[in-house]
């Protein structure tokens, strides 16, 4: 009997450990799955982040026309018909900055208005008069883990009633025109990495943590056509010097006139001391120290390149502390775009 009751506990043993509820070693294991796919993902986030904001470019533009060559009827009295002219432009914010409505504006030229006309009017995003194409109530976004390619908006001449007037008359045989495209608008740079700050004297006060390969700088950039190449970092007594190597990186015209923004200027019209000029907006700290610049307004050599030397004031706490080094430019931007035409009688 006691041989029995013991077999009949062991049969009962087995059916419990082969058919338990989960406990607590198995939500021990569940969280530690959980936490390592977290960290996963958070290192892919960051890593994904750190990829959104490298680039050499900002804003770009693709023109497009499905035909440059069109043939065109003339009447008794020798003017021609109306035709539309179809192109599509491609805007595109390719950079880590926002482009803002007052810091954009594109001219459209190179015809011949009594040829052929554009017709002034809202659409989508955009306004348009006089020839000039300006942002109503939105913004360029810049580039972010959900819009990875970045802000794209489409104009058309559709949009703009781009065609041929129908009193016009074309001498000859035909009329060749180039459209262009002349686009400005206000861009920024952002720079930020770790740093280890130590008192002055101390390891020769002022260690950087990563070493900034500016091979890989100018490879990558910030996700801006100008770009931070390089960060040298110095004691000066009690004091901090912040040297940083500045680049154009990108094929475009830059230029630099604080009271006045884009939008409000004629585009491609740069006074001849405002090329080649950028503004250093910030230099800090994460702490939100702030450093005194020899120059806030600067200019680029034949090179597109430019050294910028910074102070950071005030004594250094004692101790090692691990701290971003910060830094924002802000400058405006030149580029355009054409397409050749020809309008043929038959």
């Amino acid at each position: 009997m006691a041989k029995e009751n013991f077999m009949h506990k062991q049969k009962q043993s087995r059916k419990l450990f082969s058919h338990r509820e989960p406990g607590l070693i198995d939500l021990c294991a569940f969280l530690v799955l959980m936490l390592a796919f977290i960290s996963s993902c958070s290192s892919d986030r960051e890593s994904a982040r750190e990829s959104l904001y490298e680039g050499t470019e900002g804003l770009k533009m693709s023109l497009t026309s499905p035909m440059r060559e069109y043939y065109i009827s003339e009447g008794g009295d020798g003017s021609i018909e109306t035709l539309d002219i179809p192109f599509v432009l491609y805007l595109t914010n390719l950079g880590r900055a926002i482009i803002e409505k007052d810091d954009f504006k594109l001219e459209i030229s190179g015809f011949d208005p009594k040829i052929i006309s554009v017709s002034p009017s809202n659409f989508g995003e955009f306004s348009m008069q006089m020839n000039v194409i300006t942002l109503r109530d939105s913004s360029f976004e810049g580039i972010s883990l959900i819009r990875p390619m970045g802000d794209i908006k489409v104009i058309s001449g559709s949009d703009l009633g781009f065609r041929t007037n129908r009193q016009a008359k074309i001498p000859g045989n035909s009329y060749n025109f180039n459209l262009k495209l002349n686009l400005c608008y206000r861009y920024r740079t952002y720079f930020n990495d770790g740093f280890t700050v130590a008192p002055a004297g101390v390891q020769q006060g002022f260690i950087q943590d990563k070493m900034l390969d500016s091979k890989d700088y100018y490879e990558k950039g910030q996700g801006a056509p100008i770009g931070i190449i390089r960060v040298e970092v110095s004691p000066v007594g009690d004091k901090i010097r912040a040297t940083f190597f500045i680049k154009k990186l990108d094929n475009v015209a830059i230029y630099y006139n604080k009271e006045y923004a884009p939008v409000r200027a004629e585009c491609g019209d740069v006074k001849f001391n405002d090329r080649n000029k950028v503004f250093v907006s910030a230099v800090q700290l994460s702490d939100n120290t702030r450093a005194t610049c020899l120059e806030k307004e600067f200019y680029l050599n034949e090179n597109g390149e430019a050294v910028i030397d910074c102070i950071f004031e005030g004594q250094i706490a004692q101790g090692t502390v691990d701290t971003v080094l910060l830094i924002e430019l802000e400058y405006d931007v030149f580029d355009s775009a054409s397409l050749a035409f020809q309008l043929k009688k038959i």
